[in-house]
């Protein structure tokens, strides 16, 4: 995606935190480039996936990992910035120091810096 390979070009570390399964998260960073991702880890019994996560990333989850890559990559909270739209993204958002609303619900729109519906609009924010 030439939105990502350009963030990455201009020296931001891009991390993908997310709710959704960590395999997913997984592929979608080695597909487009992000340093880091971290999702739900799925539960499997008798190798099958059980339809269940062993590992749950939900708000609170979502604050303790960007803390967890910002004290990694030595960098203050207040240099990040985080782009969500789900009400599970708000304590991470606050803990920022720049937030994005991506096609967001209204309590996201409520907190976030700015507010955008075209992801590309992105390119213009993080010069």
């Amino acid at each position: 995606m030439h939105i990502i390979k350009e963030l990455n070009k201009r020296g931001y570390t891009l991390v993908l935190i997310t709710s959704d399964y960590d395999e997913v998260a997984q592929y979608v960073k080695e597909k487009l480039g992000f340093k880091y991702a971290f999702g739900c880890k799925i539960l499997y019994k008798n190798g099958k996936h059980s339809g269940r996560c062993s590992f749950i990333i939900d708000s609170k989850e979502k604050e303790r990992k960007l803390k967890e890559v910002a004290k990694k990559e030595k960098v203050s909270l207040k240099e990040c910035a985080y782009v969500g739209g789900d009400e599970n993204d708000v304590l991470a958002m606050k803990t920022v120091g720049f937030s994005v609303a991506f096609n967001a619900s209204d309590a996201v729109k409520k907190i976030a810096d700015v507010c955008i519906t075209n992801l590309k609009d992105v390119l213009k924010i993080f010069k």
